[in-house]
């Protein structure tokens, strides 16, 4: 799951996820609600997501079932 790009930026994740990109392919995190952007240097912008454990709950429940 860690290389799937959409369950990293919406999918329920355990862990603080770190995003990095090309200053010119950037638009599309900057887009998203579910990340929050850290810092640009040298070509490049951070980003950071926080694990949502609302998600992470929901997702164990159907797992369950």
């Amino acid at each position: 799951e860690a290389s799937d790009e959409e369950w990293l930026l919406n999918g329920p994740v355990d862990k603080p996820t770190f995003l990095i990109a090309r200053i010119d392919r950037a638009d599309a995190y900057r887009a998203n609600p579910n990340v929050e952007f850290l810092k640009e240097e040298n070509g490049f912008v951070f980003f950071r997501r926080k694990p949502d454990y609302q998600k992470i709950a929901e997702s164990l429940r159907k797992m369950e079932q």
